[in-house]
């Protein structure tokens, strides 16, 4: 892999990050160089994501369906999924949205035209209360609740081959991963490098912070 090109952002451009997970990432980048001679900070641009992901999301769930599945069973879904649920959609916001999604991955697939990978932060945030739909505040900053995965929605929006690799922990003991996204149909490319950060981290991960 000594030829290879790798992009990374910690941000994409937008989104709002935990301090202590753009360190940990900026930190593993740096390690990464030393094995790897071209790694350039660059990124596509495709601006912010967070409402194109809650109505492709809208577009792409059962609504009806689950909305009877959760009266029948008495349960009631709030937070994201909730709100998700609850709106009122029409057909422009969702044929916007397949235009917007189009126009992510025709950028995106530009931008990797002169890259082989991009890597960025698996999540914005470290873990959250597992009954919440995602972090209260992320930087000190109040988000919506979906604002954790930007990174991971890019892969979704374009469909490229995508995976996490464990890169260190929050003072508290809180995992922080590194996302690997490749070109289209690079999966054993992914893989490939995902085994080299492995191999570079080995001994962070058998060297969990106490709390």
């Amino acid at each position: 892999m000594a030829s290879i090109r790798i992009a990374f952002t910690g941000d994409l451009g937008f989104a709002i990050v935990d301090p202590e997970v753009r360190s940990v990432f900026e930190q593993a980048v740096a390690r990464l160089r030393t094995v790897i001679s071209h790694v350039e900070a660059a990124y596509p641009a495709v601006g912010n994501t967070e409402g194109l992901l809650d109505t492709l999301v809208a577009l792409e769930t059962d609504r009806v369906g689950l909305k009877a599945m959760t009266a029948e069973q008495g349960i009631e879904l709030d937070g994201w999924i909730g709100s998700i649920l609850e709106r009122t959609w029409t057909g422009d916001q969702f044929t916007a949205a397949i235009m917007e999604r189009k126009r992510i991955a025709n950028l995106t697939a530009d931008f990797m035209r002169d890259f082989d990978f991009l890597l960025t932060p698996a999540t914005a945030s470290a873990a959250f209360p597992i009954d919440t739909y995602g972090p209260d505040k992320i930087a000190e900053q109040i988000l919506p609740p979906s604002s954790w995965v930007p990174f991971s929605a890019l892969a979704n929006f374009t469909g490229l081959p995508a995976a996490s690799v464990p890169i260190g922990y929050t003072q508290d003991g809180r995992p922080i991963g590194l996302q690997i996204m490749g070109r289209h149909l690079d999966d054993k490319g992914v893989l490939s490098l995902c085994a080299i950060v492995e191999k570079l981290f080995a001994q962070d991960r058998r060297s969990t912070p106490s709390v």
